[in-house]
């Protein structure tokens, strides 16, 4: 079961597109599948493009890491020479991205970023689809809304 809500026709094809898609686009180039021809297009731009692109190169020191794109360059320094990590706040577990963070906090704790979740305001019930959380409310409380 999905709970994904929208009410913008873009956002929900583009859901289904992307989550329940059996649709992939393919690169010639080197065989991998997308699930969008805009992700695949990007790939292609950036991994076989035959253009002069720039490339970023890392200014630290004996460091020779080279990037793509310049928010991996970001990523790489914020990592690697920074030593940035970011910890669970509810476990032992420690991300190298802060995107594995918020990943692991929703897989693992159930935990959401603010605005995805809906809260019962009768009890500690919360559930990511609103149905969901008005359907709760009316079985368990008795409450219509």
């Amino acid at each position: 079961k999905c709970d994904f809500e929208t009410n913008q026709e873009c956002y929900l094809r583009h859901h289904m597109e992307t989550k329940h898609g059996t649709r992939k686009f393919n690169c010639e180039h080197c065989g991998m599948d997308f699930k969008l021809k805009t992700t695949l297009n990007r790939h292609i731009n950036v991994q076989h493009s035959t253009e002069e692109r720039p490339v970023f190169r890392c200014k630290e020191e004996g460091c020779e890491y080279t990037a793509k794109q310049g928010n991996g360059m970001k990523l790489h320094v914020e990592k690697v020479h920074l030593g940035i990590k970011w910890p669970c706040h509810l476990c032992d577990y420690i991300g190298a991205y802060k995107g594995e963070v918020t990943r692991h906090l929703k897989k693992v704790h159930n935990i959401f970023p603010e605005g995805c979740v809906k809260n019962c305001d009768h009890c500690d019930f919360k559930s990511k689809n609103l149905a969901t959380l008005l359907t709760h409310k009316k079985k368990v409380h008795g409450v219509e809304g």
